[in-house]
């Protein structure tokens, strides 16, 4: 169910539910918040596959933190746990960004494949993503890589860092707008980089003139 030790945060008042929620998930490395602040402290540190948020948060609601994450991370699955009565909440929770309701008390048979099925799909859309970022970096190094590969060897290794800071960002960008999620960036930024600087037809000749430099690996792998 989950490769890539994939991760979720759930965000959950209740302890009761929090502790079932944790069993039901493995797998999944499964982290909890309490609270939006919590949350959004989880958040600013690292990036998850999947999120299950409260409807109801205290000092918060589900939907303002739903849309904290959209902003950062628009693909990535959330699933809003809330009560099935509600016939508004439950519309309001897919306008703002849900892509499925777990209704409360929770179903156990009904839960685990909704996440299995949401991390199957974000992990499709993630693998055509990858496309797009592969071309941001490539139109980035054909862009940038001429004037990098021409620098002294002291200063080339520095500047190729800043070249990967500044590709990464237009490829997380092309990924993230096709649908890929922050975490499974995370995860394939370094092949991305490092393939395609090694296929990048500047490098190549590059390489061939100065040696092996140009083509060795730029950064560490997953």
């Amino acid at each position: 169910m989950a490769p890539f030790h994939q991760s979720i945060l759930c965000v959950l008042g209740d302890a009761g539910e929090r502790a079932l929620v944790a069993e039901l998930l493995e797998p999944l490395e499964v982290a909890f918040a309490c609270d939006a602040q919590q949350a959004l402290g989880k958040i600013g540190t690292r990036a998850f596959d999947a999120y299950l948020l409260d409807y109801w948060l205290p000092e918060d609601d589900g939907p303002h933190l739903c849309r904290e994450v959209r902003k950062s991370d628009p693909g990535v699955p959330i699933l809003f746990c809330m009560e099935p009565s509600n016939q508004a909440d439950r519309k309001h929770a897919l306008e703002v960004g849900a892509n499925a309701l777990v209704y409360k008390p929770i179903d156990p048979t009904r839960m685990q494949p909704q996440v299995r099925v949401l991390l199957e799909i974000a992990a499709l859309q993630c693998e055509r993503a990858k496309v797009w970022a592969e071309r941001a970096v490539q139109q980035e190094l054909k862009t940038r890589a001429p004037e990098v590969l021409g620098r002294k060897e002291f200063s080339r290794r520095t500047a190729v860092q800043a070249l990967e800071r500044t590709a990464r960002v237009k490829a997380l960008a092309a990924f993230t707008s096709s649908g890929g999620t922050c975490a499974q960036f995370a995860r394939l930024w370094p092949s991305i980089f490092n393939v395609t600087w090694s296929e990048t037809d500047v490098v190549t000749g590059a390489s061939e003139q100065q040696g092996s430099e140009s083509a060795v690996k730029l950064i560490p792998g997953p």
